[in-house]
């Protein structure tokens, strides 16, 4: 007889887990090319993120997991940025932590910008 799923897999699960292996893949591409250390580090950064996102006990103790974990990949992108990295990942990440720390400082005012 055939296991069911678990019961906590949604679909979003489903899809960051198939985008940690998209990742972590991309992070062996990387490395193998020789690519720039700043690059291989964000994206391994990437990778635990949405591994993280994809595991249904990590977010169970951290509630706002996505949110928080955005605006540290934002940070980190800064950071980069800052150091001189010459490929565009860190200004998406960059603009991810924007995105998500506004989400969330629009939540704890409750303000709505759409919606009832």
């Amino acid at each position: 007889m055939p296991t069911s799923w678990p019961s906590t897999l949604d679909s979003s699960s489903a899809v960051c887990a198939l985008l940690t292996l998209l990742s972590a893949a991309l992070v062996g591409r990387a490395i193998r090319e020789g690519s720039d250390p700043v690059v291989v580090f964000l994206l391994g950064v990437q990778t635990l993120y949405l591994f993280g996102a994809a595991a249904p006990r990590i977010r169970e103790r951290v509630p706002l997991y996505r949110r928080v974990g955005a605006i540290l990949l934002g940070v980190l992108g800064g950071i980069a940025l800052l150091v001189g990295s010459s490929s565009d990942l860190p200004i998406l990440y960059v603009c991810l932590g924007l995105c998500a720390a506004v989400d969330r400082y629009l939540e704890r005012r409750g303000t709505v910008l759409f919606g009832k």
